[in-house]
């Protein structure tokens, strides 16, 4: 038996390991497999695997990391390689690869969902947003986006909305503790949001002062990293073209109008209330739609700038 062969017999031992959950004889048997041969990529990712299954993320990082550089183009290792780096409390770090990750991988569900929760960590909610939106039409029952959307909503103060997705995660499973968990802390938040109402205004406390004074840098993107954000920014600005376009068309073709003839229906003299009842519906159905196509543009123009805010850091 050549030793090729003896190498390959051992890998599909620690494949074995793996299959049955035996996860710490995987990563033993995937380490024998690297003494003997180090550049075997398909070693590092099942040690990588196995690592994390045992929670052992530094040295699932490690070997991931190892991974990619024999595979620079795998996008799937670099959307493992960012879930990891989640755990690890890297944020920014998670960002960064799995923005190189879904350039390749586009319709990774993980690989968006992961993304999300880093922007969320880093207090991007805009992004952390759009790409839970994704993760959600790219997978419509994945319930667990529904209840992290719910959750940045309620960060924001969007608590409407957040109760809004909080039920559809319940919805798809019913009694879900997360959802009613998170749904509870949403209706406290939007309680307690309404108690600490001031008309009177705020003032701002010396730490937000000096948040806002902090120089800021731009972060130096490498190709890849430049490719992903020049198409981020492309897809951002024709929605927000197209949105921009709808938002302008329905003011003219149909607010303006619906108000005119609510105008000309409240200076009518007839008796009848019926063509006022009528103008009234028919503004009320139209102003709705104005407000929704508003809250969108909004939203997208967030996006776009928090986008921006990414790729800046804090100077030293």
């Amino acid at each position: 038996m050549t030793e090729a062969t003896q190498i390959d017999l051992l890998e599909k031992q620690a494949n074995r390991k793996y299959r049955h959950k035996e996860y710490a004889d995987a990563v033993a048997l995937y380490q024998q497999v690297l003494e003997q041969e180090e550049t075997r990529s398909s070693a590092h990712t099942g040690l990588a695997a196995s690592a994390f299954a045992l929670k052992d993320y530094e040295l699932a990082a490690k070997h991931f990391e190892r991974a990619i550089q024999l595979n620079p183009a795998n996008g799937k290792l670099l959307i493992n390689l960012g879930a990891i780096y989640n755990k690890l409390e890297r944020y920014r770090d998670a960002a960064a690869i799995l923005r190189k990750g879904l350039l390749r991988e586009k319709k990774s569900v993980e690989g968006h969902f992961n993304i999300a929760y880093a922007n969320r960590q880093l207090k991007q909610f805009a992004l952390s947003v759009s790409s839970y939106r994704e993760a959600i039409n790219l997978d419509p029952e994945f319930v667990d986006a529904y209840v992290n959307l719910g959750e940045v909503y309620t960060q924001m103060g969007n608590f409407q909305q957040a109760l809004v997705q909080l039920n559809k995660a319940l919805e798809l499973k019913p009694e879900y503790p997360r959802a009613l968990r998170a749904i509870e802390e949403a209706k406290t938040a939007s309680d307690n949001s309404r108690k600490a109402f001031s008309p009177f205004g705020r003032l701002v406390t010396e730490d937000q002062l000096a948040a806002n004074q902090q120089e800021e840098s731009t972060r130096q993107l490498d190709e890849i990293e430049r490719i992903a954000d020049r198409q981020k920014v492309f897809d951002l600005s024709r929605d927000l073209e197209g949105l921009s376009t709808d938002f302008i068309r329905q003011i003219q073709n149909n607010l303006e109008e619906k108000i005119s003839n609510l105008h000309k229906a409240v200076l009518s003299e007839s008796e009848a209330p019926t063509g006022l009842f009528s103008a009234h519906r028919q503004f009320k159905e139209a102003y709705t739609q104005f407000k929704e196509l508003h809250s969108r543009l909004k939203e997208k123009s967030e996006v776009l700038r928090q986008h921006e805010e990414s790729l800046k850091s804090p100077s030293a």
